[in-house]
């Protein structure tokens, strides 16, 4: 989604992103954030599913450029991994989606896992995912993605005040229902949400590990990237990320790319 950069708290947010990205990934490896230049600018629009379609358009674009702009790979951010499969189909660099990424961690971590998003709209496309990549034997099977118990006001007043101990209370005691529920491993299934959750020490709830999915996709994008690196497969072009040639591709986004 769009930021706005001079805003204190989103100053505030992306410095506790930076920090913890810094401590993640390789040295040598180069991360650049680049909030979307057109789309959804009011959180509150990210409820409704038709203003997160027109948005992943947006994405997708910015995605493509980025990929004429010469980076090595791209990672979705937003845990409704947005535009993921058109991008990973259309473009010749890896891309990875924090939701997939976190979901597949978190298999390598435990028998079954849950996701707590940060509003209750989010939890319909999230669990949608959870189907869509064919993980849902791995997560628990009553409400395997569940929201806070606080209304997304709330949840903003706290992010943007920078005092956390609503969200963090609010996430621990959904937690302690998932774990009852059987899962193994938890999963921030939020961008604003899991960097606010590291920051404050909340690494894992009555021994269950958090996931933090920004995290998680970096360390994918790494083992991505040096598989194409090394002229190695990194995504099947057989099925569903069969790629449409480059001159096709070109001559159809021409004028959309001239934004």
């Amino acid at each position: 989604m769009m930021m706005d950069l001079d805003n204190p708290s989103i100053k505030r947010y992306l410095g506790i992103v930076k920090k913890w990205h810094d401590k993640v990934k390789r040295e040598e490896t180069q991360i650049d954030i680049h909030p979307l230049t057109k789309g959804i600018c009011n959180i509150k629009q990210l409820d409704y599913p038709g203003m997160r379609f027109l948005n992943d358009r947006e994405l997708l674009l910015d995605m493509l450029e980025a990929e004429s702009n010469g980076y090595d790979g791209i990672i979705a951010m937003c845990y409704f991994d947005p535009a993921l499969r058109a991008a990973r189909q259309m473009v010749n660099i890896p891309v990875v989606g924090s939701s997939e990424a976190s979901m597949h961690l978190a298999a390598f971590m435990g028998r079954r896992f849950a996701a707590i998003t940060s509003n209750a709209h989010y939890v319909y496309g999230i669990e949608e995912n959870v189907y869509k990549y064919g993980l849902h034997e791995l997560a628990i099977s009553h409400l395997p993605v569940r929201a806070l118990d606080i209304s997304g006001d709330d949840f903003m007043n706290s992010f943007m005040s920078g005092d956390y101990s609503v969200i963090l209370k609010s996430f621990k005691e959904k937690a302690v229902g998932c774990i009852n529920d059987g899962a193994e491993v938890l999963i921030a299934g939020c961008g604003l949400l899991s960097p606010l959750l590291t920051e404050e020490g909340v690494l894992a709830v009555a021994g269950v590990p958090v996931i933090d999915p920004m995290l998680a996709a970096i360390k994918f994008g790494e083992l991505m990237v040096d598989l194409s690196k090394a002229g190695l497969p990194f995504v099947s072009r057989k099925g569903l990320y069969f790629k449409a040639p480059n001159s096709e591709l070109k001559d159809f986004l021409k004028d959309s790319l001239n934004r």
